[in-house]
């Protein structure tokens, strides 16, 4: 966030004058002002606005600058209480409430800061960025829905206010809102082409709309600006593994690495191309790292459990998810990969309870619904799985291997119509050949 500076009483300093007692003898308040407003150096700054308060105790304009330079000191008592005099002096200057929000933000007391952004709003209702602080607060806390009128009142106010037009961009991509960033982001990237932040957030919000070439697009250009930022090589190296493109992902996950040896989240990230790549031991050496690195990273544990799966250590696997449950018990991913584990066993009791919980957490996660289905239908409890596999195909019409168990499932009820339907939309998709699709569909007519 930025800090605000009072028109005409702050300025950027071009001289350091250092005082001594045998320099200048001033005498009044308004000459220890100038000498402390002509000064580069923060204490000569604090020590003349301080002879000036002491002449003049009433001198609200000292206050305000020494309340500045504590600030700029990292001294954030001292500076609320100097804007609190000026508050004294003036009890309706929305500046100074807003500098008093800053600082106890910068002291952790997000309510304090609130609280003060409030009151510089209630005196200078026009004044826009109270309100984005506001809404970075509620936004850092997580609240992205409550931030969003604060920025949008803010841009309303100014609608020039780049940095508040970030920060609802970003707000609305952490809502998954990925389309709607996008119009905050071509604004402030027609004013300032290389505005990292708005570069970077591009290239997110178009990954996660799938067009992965533009998401490289936006981080070519950021790489070229700045290419000792890790989190862009990083990010980069996701969208290259969407399209495939193994090596390049790779090479972007190494050159983050390289940048920040202790980039744990790099370290996972490459990890999950190796084991797509069947290299299991070099997944599980960036896994482990990754874990030695940050022992709290629930996902690198996930998919080291993953790995220990494909190598039959089962104990190992089961220990790993459970870790990754106890760090963040609401992970949807490492209940259905227990789930599945259970399931792959022949444990269904077991594996139930999982995937139970995996949809209670991500009511929309595809594939828990789709192990549930084939849960139910190893329980003989056909209208259950024909439920989870049609719930699987709402979310995903072109979910390929639903359609398959759909057509099993049908035909255990004895509906083959509606088996024969399913199988034919399997082959429809270019599912896998499968010598039982076949066979059914030759027993139960011809896909039309």
């Amino acid at each position: 966030m930025q800090k605000i500076v009072r028109s005409g009483v702050l300025v950027s300093m071009l001289l350091l004058i250092l005082i001594s007692g045998n320099v200048f003898a001033q005498e009044t308040a308004e000459d220890y002002f100038d000498i402390a407003f002509d000064a580069e150096d923060l204490d000569a700054q604090i020590f003349n606005y301080t002879k000036a308060i002491t002449l003049d105790p009433d001198f609200e304009d000292a206050y305000f600058n020494r309340g500045f330079a504590y600030f700029e000191q990292g001294k954030f008592e001292l500076a609320i209480a100097d804007f609190e005099e000026v508050l004294r002096l003036n009890p309706t200057d929305g500046v100074s409430y807003y500098n008093i929000g800053l600082a106890h933000y910068r002291l952790g007391n997000d309510v304090e800061a609130i609280e003060a952004y409030e009151l510089s709003i209630q005196y200078d209702p026009d004044y826009a960025r109270p309100h984005n602080n506001i809404g970075f607060i509620y936004d850092d806390a997580g609240f992205d829905e409550e931030s969003l009128s604060y920025y949008d009142r803010a841009i309303e106010l100014d609608p020039e206010y780049t940095l508040a037009r970030s920060n609802r961009a970003g707000a609305l991509i952490d809502l998954g809102l990925y389309a709607e960033a996008l119009p905050d982001l071509e604004i402030i990237l027609a004013a300032n082409p290389q505005d990292l932040t708005a570069l970077d957030n591009s290239g997110l919000a178009y990954y996660y709309l799938g067009d992965y070439e533009t998401s490289i697009s936006f981080y070519d250009i950021s790489l070229e600006l700045d290419p000792e930022y890790a989190p862009t090589w990083n990010n980069r190296g996701l969208s290259y593994k969407q399209l495939e493109q193994y090596d390049q992902a790779i090479a972007d996950y190494s050159k983050a690495i390289e940048l920040d040896p202790d980039y744990a989240l790099a370290y996972s990230n490459r990890g999950i191309v190796y084991d797509e790549l069947g290299d299991v031991d070099a997944a599980l050496a960036d896994y482990n790292r990754a874990i030695e690195i940050d022992s709290t990273f629930y996902r690198a544990y996930n998919n080291r459990g993953l790995v220990y799966e494909v190598q039959g250590q089962i104990e190992l696997a089961l220990a790993d998810y459970a870790t990754a449950l106890e760090i963040n018990p609401n992970y949807a991913f490492a209940h259905s990969n227990r789930g599945l584990l259970y399931f792959r066993d022949g444990d269904y009791d077991a594996a139930m309870p999982e995937f139970n919980r995996a949809i209670e957490i991500d009511p929309n996660f595809v594939d828990a619904y789709y192990n549930r289905g084939l849960t139910f239908f190893e329980l003989a409890n056909y209208d259950a799985a024909l439920d989870n596999f049609n719930q699987v195909l709402t979310l995903d019409p072109n979910y390929v291997d639903a359609y398959y168990d759909l057509g099993d499932t049908y035909f255990e009820l004895g509906l083959n119509e509606l088996a024969l339907k399913a199988y034919c939309q399997y082959e429809a998709l270019d599912g896998p050949p499968q010598s039982r699709v076949t066979n059914q569909i030759s027993a139960l007519g011809d896909c039309e």
